[in-house]
Parts: structure tokens; sequence; C-alpha cells
């Protein structure tokens, strides 16, 4: 049996933004993951006089694996949300949202059999497009330590 311990995404930026997914795996599901969410998209409303910028992406979370066995033919990941669109319509135009930051995936095991380690990721988030600005999010940390018997 396997068991995973993990911990929710940061938070996204400038109100619009969202905060990072929570663990998601289920029976049959092929990933194992807690993503940041994407940040918000600006929108201009009829008779703005001012425009607020794209929200950033969520954070990774942190996701640990004990496992005896790790057969993962499909994916744990912990990556950063991407950052919100910016407005682009006629002279108002908004920054983007900066990404998420990628997270952590954490793997402690035994022995591979399968589909072996998959695909593990902890990616920075992009930033929003459209507006003006806007970075992406820094990477995160995949570490994986075998556990001798």
């Amino acid at each position: 049996p396997m068991t995973f311990l993990a911990g929710c995404g940061g938070g996204g930026g400038a109100g619009l933004g969202a905060a990072g997914g929570a663990v998601q795996a289920g029976a049959g599901d092929s990933t194992l993951g807690a993503d940041g969410a994407a940040g918000g998209s600006a929108t201009l409303g009829s008779g703005s006089a001012s425009l607020g910028g794209g929200g950033g992406g969520g954070g990774g979370g942190v996701v640990v694996v004990f496992a005896r066995i790790v057969a993962n033919g499909g994916e744990i990941r912990a990556n950063g949300g991407a950052g919100g669109n910016g407005q682009t319509s006629g002279a108002h135009k908004s920054g983007n949202g900066g990404g998420g930051g990628g997270g952590a995936v954490i793997m402690y095991y035994t022995y591979t059999a399968g589909g072996g380690m998959g695909t593990i990721s902890a990616a920075a988030g992009a930033a929003g497009t459209g507006g003006n600005g806007g970075a992406a999010g820094s990477a995160g940390v995949t570490q994986t330590v075998q556990v001798p018997v």
C-alpha cells in the first residue's frame, strides 16, 4: 500500500488569484497532485474608471509519498498555477498576473515495478498573457529517496 501526506498550495495575488488546489487522487486516476489554481483574469466592466491586473497563480503544494513499491504509470505533481491575463481591450491594458511557484514532491520508496517512477514534477506556473509584464513563477523541487531493506 502507498501512503501520502500533502498540504495545499499557497494563495494567489491581487484578489483575483486562487489558492492552491487540494490533493487529488482517486481510484483508477493516473494523477496524484497538489497543483496551484490559475489566477483570475482582469475584465473591464462598463463605466469602469480603473482596472486591476490579472491575479497571480497559486503556488504548488507539497506531496510526500511513503511506499514500499512504486508502480506509477501516471503523474505525481505539485505544479504552480498560471497567472491571470491582463486586460487587452483598447487603451486599457493592465498587468498580467505572475505564475505561481512550483511546490515539492518528496518520495520515499524501497522498490519500483511496472511503470517505475512515472512522471514527477514541480514546475513553475506561466505568467498571464495579453496585458503588460508578468513573470513566470520559480520551479519547485522533486526528490526521490530509495530506502534500503
